[in-house]
């Protein structure tokens, strides 16, 4: 899986970010169209077929006179195995379950849902990295009504997260070892 972001502000016309392979295997990414004044942060995971090692991104607008501007424009691998949570392999539950879900997903197909059997449910990686080297993980949750979530990884803990709408949470750490436990 790779992870694409970006911001665009639009000040005139419609635009919108398509990412595909160079042949016709087909689109990977639409973003919906992008109006008004606003400043957009566009961001999914996009996962590359097998055997393809290019792809497209391209960036339309719509009519003479489309005027947009970008920030930030990021496309990384993930070291993650399924960040994507389009199935649930890759990851080692802790006193709870671990399903996919259609019907809440932020981007994809599926989003990953964590059910505790007991206090202090959770999911974890151990990640592959270089001692010493810094990377940043990012991620995006929510809660249900009543319920809560954080996000650990090395020395960072998010604190109790109560957000029924998805939240983006980030943090940069620096690795102590070959492997980082993320919760």
């Amino acid at each position: 899986d790779y992870y694409f972001s970006c911001g665009i502000k639009v000040t005139n016309g419609t635009f919108n970010f398509l990412i595909n392979t160079i042949d016709t295997y087909g689109n990977l990414f639409t973003s919906s169209n992008l109006t008004g004044s606003s400043f957009y942060r566009v961001d999914s995971v996009v996962t590359i077929p097998s055997g393809r090692d290019i792809i497209d991104l391209k960036v339309s607008g719509t009519g003479a006179g489309s005027i947009s501007y970008f920030d930030n424009m990021v496309f990384l691998k993930s070291l993650f195995t399924n960040g994507s949570f389009e199935t649930t392999s890759g990851w080692t539950t802790s006193n709870c379950t671990l399903t996919n879900d259609s019907s809440n997903e932020r981007s994809g197909t599926n989003c990953g849902k964590i059910t505790a059997s007991a206090n202090n449910g959770y999911i974890y990686q151990d990640v592959t990295t270089i001692s010493g080297q810094w990377y940043t993980v990012k991620f995006h949750g929510k809660a249900t009504a009543g319920d809560s979530f954080k996000f650990v990884v090395r020395d960072f803990d998010s604190g109790t997260l109560t957000d029924t709408s998805y939240v983006e949470i980030a943090c940069t750490v620096k690795a102590t070892s070959s492997s980082t436990r993320v919760y």
